[in-house]
């Protein structure tokens, strides 16, 4: 029995209640083996000061690490990859992932989480997530159709798998 799901342009209209998604199920009380490290990233980032933080790369706001640990800590066990993150030049964080069908870019700016998805060469962005008031479940229901899409490609199958 094959397990694809046809691509109608926006993650939120797949429907995961036919498909079996193995590893991506609910949250999880474990995070990623790579976890610890990006937590210890984010905390060594945020500025002392505010003086420290515009237009230095280095520096995130309190905020937006608060916000980012909340996203790394809801969603460790479903996102493709250990991200590559950096800072902006006004105190932001973004997070890199790659995946075998595409990549996955995170912003967190205040409260806010955006994603933008490449997938078999197609861009597309999310509607924007509250980190600030989102539950874990919501969130990785939310995130879920991108991480399929990210393993499984926009025509829903592994080929060369």
């Amino acid at each position: 029995m094959s397990n694809t799901t046809a691509y109608s342009g926006t993650f939120s209209s797949l429907n995961f209640n036919d498909v079996s998604t193995g590893a991506m199920g609910g949250p999880s009380q474990v995070g990623s083996a790579w976890l610890a490290v990006v937590e210890r990233r984010i905390r060594d980032s945020i500025a002392a000061d505010a003086d420290k933080r515009p237009h230095d790369v280095r520096w995130l706001t309190e905020e937006v690490a608060g916000s980012a640990l909340r996203f790394f800590r809801l969603t460790s066990d479903l996102l493709p990859s250990e991200p590559y993150i950096y800072g902006t030049d006004s105190g932001d964080l973004v997070a890199e992932f790659k995946s075998k069908h595409g990549a996955l870019t995170s912003i967190v700016s205040g409260n806010m989480l955006l994603n933008y998805v490449v997938v078999d060469g197609m861009v597309q962005h999310e509607d924007p997530i509250n980190l600030a008031t989102v539950n874990a479940g919501a969130l990785q229901e939310k995130l879920r159709p991108i991480m399929w899409l990210l393993i499984k490609g926009k025509n829903g199958s592994a080929m060369g798998s």
